[in-house]
């Protein structure tokens, strides 16, 4: 049984033998011993020389600032990448962003060419202003401005559509002269939202 599921009063036991160690003193202790290999299955052949290392240091820590297994071993910051702060992050984020599908498939994708770019935003920023995916690229939403009526939007969008297909490219590229659509239209108007084919059909 992992140490820290014992009953009572194995627990009892247990802590006159050792006291577990903060996160931050277990992961400076993990980092200093890490190989630069092998990852969770090092970690469980490690453990068995540390009492005070919890079996899942996951479920242990996961209240106390756990990310994840590569922030433990700290091989996402290896070269001691300089992460944004948040507004500046989000700034970056939702300037780059142009309604590419799903948001974190386009995010994780297009962190690979960014410095500076967490893998776990959600986690990292949680306490900095973190809200979730769509507020993180939803700038119109971040500087407070009012979006169309439906009616107004659709009108809009049918006033300059000529045909172009596929619509949902025409849309983002033009969306880019037109700061007032939102990214992401159907959760702007999830009540009238039909499809981009029923938006631009007069």
């Amino acid at each position: 049984m992992p140490d820290e599921f014992l009953s009572p009063q194995s627990l009892t036991k247990t802590v006159e033998r050792f006291v577990w160690l903060s996160l931050t003193d277990f992961q400076v202790e993990v980092r200093s011993l890490y190989p630069g290999r092998g990852g969770a299955t090092w970690y469980r052949e490690e453990k068995k020389k540390h009492k005070n290392w919890p079996s899942h240091p996951d479920e242990f820590y996961k209240d106390k600032g756990w990310i994840d297994w590569s922030w433990l071993f700290g091989k996402e910051n290896h070269l001691k990448k300089e992460f944004l702060p948040f507004a500046e992050f989000q700034a970056e984020v939702s300037n780059l962003y142009r309604g590419q599908g799903d948001i974190q498939k386009w995010y994780h994708r297009e962190r690979r060419k960014r410095q500076g770019w967490h893998s776990h935003p959600d986690k990292i920023y949680k306490d900095e202003g973190w809200i979730d995916w769509p507020e993180l690229v939803d700038r119109d939403n971040r500087l407070k401005q009012e979006w169309l009526s439906f009616t107004d939007f659709q009108a809009d969008i049918q006033s300059v559509y000529r045909g172009q297909k596929p619509i949902m490219e025409w849309y983002k590229k033009e969306r880019a002269n037109r700061p007032y659509w939102p990214a992401n239209p159907e959760w702007i108007y999830p009540n009238d939202w039909q499809g981009f084919p029923r938006l631009v059909k007069k």
